[in-house]
């Protein structure tokens, strides 16, 4: 997002640095169908956990990926919205990248199922995946520098909460 963003707002800046306010309000209106396009797959009632899930979801399955959900909650979650995005953004984000990671023709798959009673809230994600016979979960991208930080992000994020969390490899 930081990346698409920026280009984003560079490109939006060029139009009006060089007065072509037409341009810039065009580039703008494409944005806006692409919002408009993307409008939620799913909807929870919770506004910041549906554009997150809706978002992961379509781009899960315009990689081939299949996305199964089972979601009860409350409209009013006791998570801040930003956790929200980044705890579901990174897990999902890995999951999709694990996905990716099969061959084309393997089954790619992603179950999300999320349920709030009372007292709790339960998340379960689990996806598809090559072998990881080291059982780390360590970024697999070249550029260790700039990726990696997903897992130790969820984890602070949780954190804020009386939480537990648990990551683990099972067979794929």
């Amino acid at each position: 997002f930081k990346h698409d963003i920026s280009n984003q707002l560079v490109s939006l800046k060029g139009y009006f640095a060089s007065g072509d306010n037409n341009g810039g309000l065009q580039h703008i209106n494409s944005l806006l169908q692409l919002v408009e396009d993307t409008a939620p797959a799913i909807d929870t009632g919770n506004i910041a956990l549906d554009a997150i899930l809706s978002a992961k979801h379509s781009l899960a399955e315009s990689k081939g990926i299949a996305f199964h959900t089972s979601i009860t909650i409350q409209k009013d979650l006791p998570i801040a919205p930003e956790d929200c995005s980044v705890i579901f953004g990174n897990a999902l984000d890995n999951a999709i990248e694990a996905c990716d990671r099969l061959p084309a023709d393997a089954e790619k798959s992603i179950n999300l199922f999320l349920q709030q009673d009372a007292t709790s809230i339960l998340c379960k994600i689990t996806n598809t995946a090559p072998p990881n016979t080291e059982k780390t979960f360590l970024t697999s991208k070249a550029d260790k520098v700039n990726h990696g930080f997903g897992m130790k992000n969820i984890k602070e994020a949780l954190e804020k909460y009386p939480s537990l969390y648990n990551f683990k490899q099972q067979e794929n």
